[in-house]
């Protein structure tokens, strides 16, 4: 927490590749933490951290605010930013007033609702279905992107993504570092990006991109877009 006012937290982002223009198209907000001895908390162990002492809550509202900070600098200076997606946790959604903080966080800095997404983990749409129901149903009708994030690694079926008004499926790098031609994963993937088109949504987002055939292979299953690990 004392971290957080020190200055010693800071935001970075993470850009997302249209993969049909290979223009820019957002990206994600993460997190790190440089401590005094010069050891960098990378973004998931930051994460990790901030679960298990119960400061995630604060952690993710201060990325928040750092993103709106950000996204209105560039909207007076004229400058177009895409959509910045940051992440909110079961903690967060399973709040009464969580949503309503979030909401009322990007409204304050004069941000438009469509120039942030908001990731939920797909274990937490699992785990805590009810609650992630009403939240993603929350943001989507205040006008705010929400996407099914870290999707692949938990037991989400695919009719989440019929049901809940997703604008976006960003699956997990654990998943995209194993696909591979003619692979479970890379029928799975490209199942999902069917029905995206079928949908008319959600986009398809493969997250830890990490070198050329990987990116040339998630163009060929018909993804949307590529962000880097």
């Amino acid at each position: 927490r004392a971290a957080l006012g020190r200055g010693t937290v800071g935001v970075r982002y993470l850009p997302r590749v249209d993969l049909a223009s290979e223009a820019i198209v957002g990206g994600e907000a993460v997190v790190h933490w440089e401590r005094c001895e010069g050891r960098v908390f990378p973004p998931a162990e930051l994460r990790r951290l901030a679960e298990e002492t119960g400061l995630i809550v604060p952690l993710e509202e201060f990325v928040l605010r750092a993103v709106c900070v950000d996204l209105g600098r560039r909207r007076a200076a004229g400058r177009a930013s895409g959509v910045i997606s940051v992440r909110a946790s079961a903690r967060r959604l399973v709040r009464p007033s969580g949503i309503n903080e979030l909401l009322r966080v990007v409204q304050a800095a004069g941000v438009p609702f469509e120039a942030v997404e908001v990731r939920v983990a797909e274990s937490t749409v699992v785990q805590y279905r009810a609650a992630a129901v009403a939240a993603v149903e929350k943001m989507a009708q205040a006008g705010m992107l929400v996407a099914l994030d870290e999707f692949g690694l938990g037991a989400a079926s695919l009719n989440v993504l019929r049901e809940l008004p997703f604008d976006a499926v960003v699956f997990a790098p654990a998943f995209v570092g194993r696909l591979e031609e003619g692979s479970d994963h890379a029928a799975l993937f490209s199942a999902v990006t069917g029905l995206s088109k079928m949908l008319s949504r959600p986009r398809i987002v493969a997250a830890g991109v990490g070198d050329p055939a990987t990116l040339a292979l998630v163009r060929s299953l018909g993804g949307y877009a590529a962000q880097g690990p």
